[in-house]
């Protein structure tokens, strides 16, 4: 089992809801899609590349809401 965060924590999380609007081969990946998701007026489209391609066809994730966690403590932020 996998250790558990505090709930101070995982406040630090930045969790962003987003709806795929495409899905794109990565050329040489066997892992790697890349997405195009629409995160709202605030913030607007952004490029993501997943390496879901195992588990996930581009139909079965396109035009779907899915969270995204922000991660990049380094800067502030990935999404922006």
């Amino acid at each position: 089992m996998k250790s558990q965060i505090d709930f101070e924590d995982f406040e630090k999380l930045d969790l962003r809801v987003g709806e795929v609007r495409e899905v794109g081969e990565v050329e040489g990946s066997n892992k790697l899609l890349k997405l195009t998701v629409d995160f709202g007026p605030e913030i607007g489209q952004k490029t993501i590349f997943s390496g879901i391609k195992k588990w996930y066809t581009a139909d079965s994730i396109k035009n779907r809401k899915f969270i995204f966690i922000d991660k990049d403590v380094t800067n502030g932020s990935i999404i922006k």
